[in-house]
């Protein structure tokens, strides 16, 4: 099914990262993808051209600008823009209907925000990111993000899309959608991780790494990953150091991210795979 005519697409060939994948090396895991599950599934991820040069021109001018120390934050009805000065990174706590930005730099500062409706927050750097929330929201980083915390949807009545067991929630009624978008890497990396922490990571977002991997970064290991969305990256998925990141990982599939993703998300088509079962 191609959910964007093909004139339109972003993404010519994306891959839908929907399973745990290891490889035997370091230089295996930093090339291209070459070939698909089957012949009819794509072969490997074209990154849009000037993605972020083409979603600045879907924005009206700032009307309001705000200096952090290490970062100036320009605000239009549609969006956030954050320019750190060099070094600097961005922290980025999502709280339901407002986010809290920060810098790192000596004597940092922060601000929290309401965030847009359907809107985005663009960063020139790198920055780290947990929370949760409650709009439709679009993060893009033109370096890494690092998911240092759980994200997580909410409803009105703070109820998650699934339950502890892993299943869809019935109860929740939320319109949560959140896309990240790195030019470079997005990092699983919790602040503290531990040997006997049992709650794991739970990410509800689309990811999409334009350019690079979606991985741990961890240097211990976790119980439990839970992403609640979709990953897309051009680059394997892989791990550092044996015995790190995650022992067991649950994927489930967002069913809003196909009919109605986040405004500024990229576009993108997905195969469809028809499965029939013969009984006799």
């Amino acid at each position: 099914i191609n959910i964007v005519p093909s004139s339109e697409r972003e993404f010519t060939h994306p891959l839908l990262s929907g399973g745990k994948f290891i490889f035997s090396s370091l230089s295996a895991a930093k090339t291209e993808f070459k070939k698909g599950y089957s012949e009819l599934f794509p072969i490997s991820p074209r990154p849009p051209q000037n993605y972020i040069e083409r979603i600045k021109k879907e924005i009206p001018l700032p009307e309001k600008s705000i200096k952090l120390n290490g970062a100036n934050i320009s605000l239009t009805s549609q969006a956030i823009l954050v320019s750190p000065e060099p070094n600097i990174q961005i922290s980025i706590t999502l709280k339901g209907t407002e986010i809290l930005l920060s810098t790192d730099a000596k004597n940092g500062s922060s601000v929290t925000l309401n965030i847009p409706d359907d809107g985005l927050v663009l960063v020139e750097g790198n920055l780290s990111i947990s929370g949760t929330i409650k709009k439709r929201l679009t993060i893009v980083s033109s370096g890494t993000i690092r998911i240092t915390g759980d994200i997580l949807y909410l409803d009105k009545n703070d109820n998650h899309p699934f339950l502890p067991d892993f299943e869809s929630n019935s109860s929740y009624s939320g319109d949560s959608s959140l896309a990240l978008v790195a030019v470079s890497d997005i990092l699983y990396q919790p602040v503290l991780p531990s040997q006997s922490d049992s709650s794991g990571l739970k990410v509800c977002a689309l990811l999409i790494s334009l350019n690079g991997s979606i991985r741990s970064e961890m240097s211990t290991r976790m119980a439990h990953l839970l992403i609640y969305g979709s990953r897309i990256c051009r680059k394997r998925p892989y791990r550092l150091i044996k015995g790190t990141g995650f022992a067991d990982a649950t994927y489930l599939l967002d069913p809003k991210l196909a009919a109605n993703p986040p405004r500024f998300a990229p576009s993108f088509s997905v195969p469809s795979i028809l499965c029939i079962k013969v009984e006799n």
